[in-house]
């Protein structure tokens, strides 16, 4: 039998800081950086901001941060409106992975042979995809299939992972959907202090202790989740996903507001979307409720398979079916 985990150590994430001030409160959630999509976006400005920070020019960073600007921003108007069809509409993933892959949409006859993971993954070829080279991808695969040990090992086991927390809360995710809860805690655990871009990538890893805290359940993983929340937790990080969980597990945000604001690029507001509505189903209260919301974020397709609450929406539903 697995020994309990120790109890976790007062103020150990207190290398958590909020130096700097964030972007100036505007009415729309911003865009993240898609440049790599196999790891945590970087949250860049609102159209609006540019001309204050200066992020046309590659390689300067935010001030009081140090985010890298990336050479191709996501250009997005202040309107956004939730895209038709995102569940169902099948279309290529963006060319994001700054290696110079040509998108999907063009390929010439003899480079449609080529197997791209973000095609792949887009059209559901979990099979194809979980002989991936690349750990993330062929965990990702993994846990579509529901091969979640082996899952969990492929993240684990990547090169890095310890200093990664996409790769740490995926293998957290992994070992929960195969029924190892508290070593599943361990890793949002670890994940804390992991390498997160700025603030708004730090809200996942204690979002998800304080999820483990409520299901397994132990309060000291509520008590801990909830006060690194709180330490993170500034209005103004709600302009930058997934900050806004942050207060919406808080009590700061309201929940038609937190499930509503989203992008207009259809594969960000897929993880997006997703990733609001399994946390909407995390805390509702009327069991009805939180199952439809579980289901909102299982059934959306292609990009959101990237996002933790993806998976582990799909685990609740499955654990409803069995209880």
């Amino acid at each position: 039998m697995r020994a309990e985990p120790p109890a976790p150590q007062p103020d150990a994430e207190d290398r958590l800081d909020d130096r700097g001030p964030l972007l100036r409160n505007e009415p729309a959630l911003l865009p993240q950086d898609p440049v790599d999509l196999a790891l945590r976006c970087t949250p860049v400005e609102h159209a609006g901001d540019r001309g204050k920070h200066g992020l046309d020019q590659a390689g300067q960073a935010l001030p009081g941060h140090g985010f890298e600007a990336a050479e191709r921003r996501l250009r997005h108007p202040p309107g956004i409106a939730r895209p038709p069809d995102h569940r169902t509409t099948r279309r290529p993933l963006p060319d994001t992975a700054g290696v110079g892959r040509m998108p999907t949409s063009t390929f010439v006859a003899i480079l449609a042979l080529v197997s791209d993971p973000h095609q792949l993954l887009q059209e559901g070829r979990f099979e194809e995809l979980a002989n991936e080279e690349h750990p993330l991808w062929r965990g990702l695969a993994l846990l579509e299939l529901g091969r979640f040990p082996d899952a969990a090992s492929v993240f684990e086991e990547a090169e890095g992972a310890q200093e990664s927390g996409t790769l740490m809360e995926l293998a957290g995710a992994a070992r929960w959907l195969a029924g190892e809860r508290q070593v599943a805690a361990e890793r949002w655990i670890a994940a804390l202090d992991a390498g997160h871009e700025g603030p708004a990538g730090g809200v996942k890893a204690p979002a998800l202790l304080l999820y483990a805290g409520l299901r397994i359940p132990d309060e000291r993983y509520v008590l801990r989740g909830k006060r690194l929340l709180g330490k993170l937790w500034k209005p103004k990080l709600a302009r930058v996903w997934p900050g806004p969980v942050a207060g919406f597990l808080l009590g700061e945000v309201d929940g038609a507001r937190f499930l509503e604001d989203g992008y207009e690029d259809p594969d960000l507001e897929a993880r997006r979307l997703s990733g609001a509505q399994f946390w909407a189903g995390v805390k509702e209260e009327d069991p009805q409720r939180a199952r439809a919301h579980f289901q909102e974020s299982a059934a959306i397709e292609g990009a959101s398979a990237l996002e933790v609450e993806h998976h582990l929406a799909k685990g609740e539903l499955r654990g409803a079916q069995l209880r």
